[in-house]
């Protein structure tokens, strides 16, 4: 059986990024190892912009780059050692086995109508200005329970005591 699950942080307002300097708004260095542990020897599925601001491929992970430009898509693969693209989320659920989805906006949108089987997600507690944002807002990550609609609700399994970095209190759930 299929099954592949979503990586994110997330501010408390569920800003995920700035699309003019396509960046995260914070920066979390110790989100960013639990990230590494989490993805490392697996395939990370995300959308171009995610791509370009990571700016190359994740090492020891298949990166998979959704794009619907097809061109740029095929320009991916031979210059910047992309294993594989697809024009959709659909596409590259349909052919890919346990994998990652680290971003961004709509590719998360995507991806939680398919229901992730796990969401694995810092929630950095503060408010930050930003147009890319995540479908759950992070404030509702707080709670034992996020309820997505009326059949999907996710139970909080694992909380870390939060921390703190670079002035931001951050703490990871599963």
């Amino acid at each position: 059986m299929k099954e592949f699950s979503l990586i994110c942080a997330v501010s408390l307002n569920g800003v995920i990024g700035n699309s003019e300097t396509n960046s995260i708004p914070w920066y979390l260095p110790t989100d960013l190892r639990f990230f590494k542990s989490k993805t490392f020897d697996h395939t990370v599925v995300m959308g171009s912009n995610t791509y370009r601001s990571i700016g190359k491929t994740l090492p020891n992970r298949r990166n998979v780059v959704i794009t619907r430009d097809a061109d740029a898509g095929k320009r991916m693969i031979s210059e910047n050692g992309i294993d594989e693209f697809y024009p959709s989320f659909r596409d590259a659920y349909a052919v890919e086995q346990d994998f990652f989805v680290i971003g961004g906006q709509h590719i998360y949108q995507e991806a939680m109508i398919k229901q992730p089987k796990r969401m694995f997600i810092t929630i950095v507690n503060s408010e930050f200005e930003g147009d890319v944002r995540f479908p759950i807002e992070g404030h509702r990550f707080l709670r034992d329970q996020v309820v997505v609609s009326d059949k999907v609700k996710y139970n909080c399994v694992k909380r870390s005591a939060w921390g703190l970095e670079n002035g931001l209190e951050y703490q990871f759930t599963e």
